[in-house]
């Protein structure tokens, strides 16, 4: 297998600092989420909810992560109002408690 070494191929830090580049998009959205809710934050205060086998559920001042550690899709209510998804995450009517499919290897922060 040739990897073609003389071929340059940007650097992870490089694209980030790209004008448009999608690296650069998310460090964007991280950066403004971070600054609009101070729970995203450093800070040692988190309670662990109750969730099925390979979700992760934690809450912190105003906002919720819900993680699937799993292979496979699982269906759990929705704590709260959309904040950020790592992959589309269907439609809740913004009904807190209303049920949404979290998809494998996921992971949703909700504002509460």
């Amino acid at each position: 297998m040739n990897l073609q070494k003389d071929r340059e191929c940007p650097s992870a830090h490089d694209i980030a600092g790209t004008a448009g580049s999608p690296a650069n998009w998310w460090r964007e959205v991280v950066i403004y989420q971070v600054r609009a809710h101070p729970g995203l934050g450093a800070g040692d205060a988190v309670e662990w909810t109750e969730a099925p086998a390979g979700v992760l559920v934690f809450c912190r001042q105003g906002f919720v992560c819900t993680m699937n550690t799993s292979d496979e899709a699982v269906r759990i209510p929705a704590p709260g109002r959309l904040l950020l998804a790592s992959s589309p995450v269907g439609p809740t009517n913004g009904s807190h408690g209303a049920s949404f499919e979290l998809d494998a290897n996921a992971t949703v922060w909700w504002t509460v």
